[in-house]
């Protein structure tokens, strides 16, 4: 009788043994996350707001139509006329991402300007502000008073 239930469950379990390893999980993180390799390229602004803490954000108005993104350049564009270009970096290992703005040449001084990055359904959202990190958001809930917004997509 044990013989046979021995068997029984060797016969059962046996297979198992054999069984092909399981696929590897897809890494859902990386598809989702911005660092700089990610965000090079030009992109295309589709929405600009000055945002107000009590949610009444005002639309703000500019000539500036991309944002180009080279190595650690920022530059604001006009069509394809070049602004101003100042130096970035981005920490991904935040969520959403940390940005940091230098003036050329100044990124070992101090920070010009904070800021945070995070995916849209089409595109990234950045909210920004001139200044040091001491009034960086950590979060885009709820809206700091007077930093802007700007939606954009890659072109």
């Amino acid at each position: 009788m044990k013989a046979r239930l021995l068997l029984a469950l060797l016969a059962l379990i046996g297979p198992l043994a054999f069984a092909p390893a399981p696929l590897p999980r897809r890494d859902r993180g990386r598809a989702d996350e911005i660092n700089l390799t990610s965000f090079q390229g030009r992109w295309r602004i589709t929405k600009r707001f000055t945002l107000r803490g009590n949610g009444k954000h005002t639309p703000r108005a500019s000539s500036v139509t991309h944002i180009r993104i080279v190595q650690n350049r920022w530059t604001f564009m006009t069509n394809d006329s070049e602004g101003s270009t100042l130096e970035i970096s981005i920490d991904p290992s935040r969520k959403p991402a940390l940005l940091n703005f230098y003036r050329l040449g100044d990124r070992e001084q101090r920070i010009y300007g904070v800021g945070l990055i995070r995916k849209r359904a089409v595109g990234v959202e950045v909210l920004y502000h001139w200044g040091g990190p001491e009034g960086r958001p950590l979060d885009f809930e709820p809206p700091p008073d007077g930093f802007w917004t700007i939606e954009m997509y890659k072109e």
